[in-house]
């Protein structure tokens, strides 16, 4: 073995690695990255044959790693965060970087791609964290980014967590839904929803905005049909399979999955 081999071993013994098994806080109060979920197992599939994609809030980059261990070909990998995206970058080996772009931003606008210039978007626990009219400006976007045929990977907390298990969010949410706003999952304050400290517990107040958006595929799936979407897949997926934090955790409707295609 050369000095060359020599260093090569120890730069991948020094390359830090994240367990994507496991949720890793993010650095800019946006909750964790989480394990891979069904959705991301859709978009990493999707990214085998089809090319750029992105990986909208990528944090570290566990979505981004696993897609181009099974073959994607081309990636962008945004966050609002430069820390992530430089530890992403120090997990990347020479071959993976030749296919992967970083780039730092803050949707809606600190975002902008050519229209029809991408085959499919991954926005895994980025939505929640956006007003109504910023996740409105968002999805317009997304829309206009899609080729023809192009995929949106859509992934959030729905309104059936645990911590919204009482008859206080239910009545309130059913005055929402009658009052007729478009997003009537958007929580100025979510913890006063809660008979619990749940999420905020385990979460830490830190780590997590007062605002969030929780979502209801009844209220999702038009929204995204009116801008021109074809639903291919939407359903509410159970936490424990899908990395869904455990105080979240109620009766296998944690999460939202859409997956949206763009007309040809």
């Amino acid at each position: 073995m050369g000095i060359v081999d020599t260093l090569i071993i120890v730069i991948n013994i020094m390359k830090p690695h994240l367990d994507p098994t496991l949720h890793h806080k993010t650095q800019n109060k946006r909750g964790f990255m989480h394990p891979l979920t069904k959705i991301a197992q859709d978009f990493i599939l999707f990214s085998q044959q089809e090319s750029p994609t992105i990986d909208m809030g990528c944090a570290y980059g566990n979505t981004v790693i696993a897609a181009l261990d099974a073959g994607a070909k081309e990636i962008i990998a945004c966050d609002m965060e430069q820390a992530h995206l430089d530890m992403l970058a120090e997990q990347l080996d020479a071959s993976q970087r030749q296919k992967v772009t970083l780039k730092q931003g803050v949707l809606p606008h600190g975002f902008d791609f050519a229209p029809e210039s991408i085959a499919g978007i991954h926005a895994s626990l980025v939505l929640p964290y956006l007003s109504v009219q910023e996740l409105d400006e968002c999805l317009d976007k997304f829309y206009r980014w899609l080729k023809p045929g192009g995929k949106l990977f859509i992934l959030g907390y729905s309104i059936f967590i645990k911590e919204f298990v009482n008859p206080y969010f239910e009545a309130e949410y059913k005055k929402r839904c009658a009052e007729g706003p478009k997003w009537p999952g958007l929580l100025e304050d979510f913890s006063q929803y809660s008979y619990t400290d749940g999420v905020r517990n385990e979460l830490d107040v830190a780590t997590l905005p007062a605002a969030l958006h929780f979502f209801d595929i009844d209220i999702f799936v038009p929204a995204l049909q009116q801008l021109g979407f074809v639903i291919e897949f939407a359903e509410y997926l159970d936490g424990p399979s899908n990395g869904a934090l455990a105080d979240t955790w109620h009766d296998g409707r944690e999460l939202v999955g859409i997956v949206a295609r763009r007309p040809s």
